[in-house]
């Protein structure tokens, strides 16, 4: 099982960038092509609402390359904003607690503060006290892009 891809899922589904019919479907497969399926992807093909699925995926545990856990994550989220499947404020928040994840889950050393400052920047933005939501969305989602993989 790719701990990677299974992390980025639950980072997606948390904000909305993945669905449970896509985590569900993705379950069905493996299942319906492996030999002696992983017992766990049963809970996952089963997960009627994200609580579930997201508790399914949480028993692979955590991968140890948290730099490509964010990328891969960044990665759907970019699929996801492109594809409004989601909003800028649910991702904003996302790449914010990803600083605070029990493993700290950062495409590189160099992204931790510009993922701190959108979540903050698109409340304030949008609430017009300061700066352009349009702007902040474009400059996120090139941010998103640059490590997505």
């Amino acid at each position: 099982m790719e701990l990677v891809k299974i992390n980025a899922m639950i980072l997606a589904l948390e904000c909305g960038a993945s669905t449970i019919k896509s985590v569900t479907d993705w379950a069905d497969q493996i299942i319906l092509d492996s030999d002696e399926p992983d017992v766990r992807l049963f809970d996952v093909s089963v997960a009627k609402n994200v609580n579930e699925a997201v508790s399914a995926l949480r028993t692979f545990g955590p991968s140890n390359d948290t730099k490509l856990v964010a990328k891969a994550a960044f990665s759907m989220f970019v699929y996801a904003l492109e594809n409004n499947l989601t909003s800028y404020e649910r991702v904003a928040q996302k790449i914010y607690f990803m600083c605070f994840e029990p493993n700290i889950c950062l495409p590189d050393e160099n992204a931790e503060g510009e993922m701190l400052s959108y979540w903050d920047s698109l409340d304030i933005a949008n609430d017009g006290i300061y700066g352009d939501p349009v702007e902040i969305k474009k400059g996120m989602l090139a941010f998103l892009k640059q490590y997505e993989n």
